[in-house]
């Protein structure tokens, strides 16, 4: 009897003929968007809409460093930063799930045969960070993550015709 998954997996198969997870296989992706939009003008032709959306999602996934490997390694006297991976656990590993918020607020101006949108897009705006890559720190001796939070403000027009 077969069996039917309930969602699909990005996967790859090693030279070892075992198959492993990519590494933008995040597992789940939950997106909720609300707004709202108000007719305006004087025949309520045009259009003003504020909305956000929030995503939430599973963390890249990685190989785990070897830190064992990585302390002796330094021990021995070679002072490079060149991770050491655990090659048994490609891809095995999950940075923590990550969210963030949208915002765009736009003004569409309707004509007859023409129509004009300005908007501003605010992307990531509440500047979360999210984990991409795990280093070895040669000060520290221990793992770190690296994180990016950018915010992206997006102002655009738009004709349509």
């Amino acid at each position: 009897m077969k069996t039917m998954k309930l969602w699909m997996m990005a996967e790859f198969r090693g030279l070892d003929k075992n198959w492993r997870p990519l590494l933008y296989d995040r597992g789940y992706m939950v997106k909720l968007l609300v707004g709202k939009e108000w007719m305006m003008g004087k025949r309520k032709q045009n259009v003003f809409n504020v909305s956000a959306k929030y995503t939430l999602q599973g963390g890249l996934r990685h190989t785990p460093i070897d830190l064992a490997a990585m302390k002796a390694k330094v021990a021995a006297g070679i002072i490079d930063d060149e991770p050491i991976y655990k090659q048994d656990e490609v891809m095995t590993e999950q940075f923590d799930p990550t969210n963030m918020i949208d915002l765009t607020v736009s003004y569409k101006i309707n004509g007859k045969k023409l129509s004009h949108t300005i908007a501003f897009e605010g992307i990531n705006i509440l500047q979360n960070e999210t984990p991409y890559a795990q280093r070895f720190d040669l000060t520290t001796g221990e793992l770190r993550y690296d994180k990016s939070g950018i915010s992206l403000p997006n102002l655009f027009y738009r004709l349509d015709f």
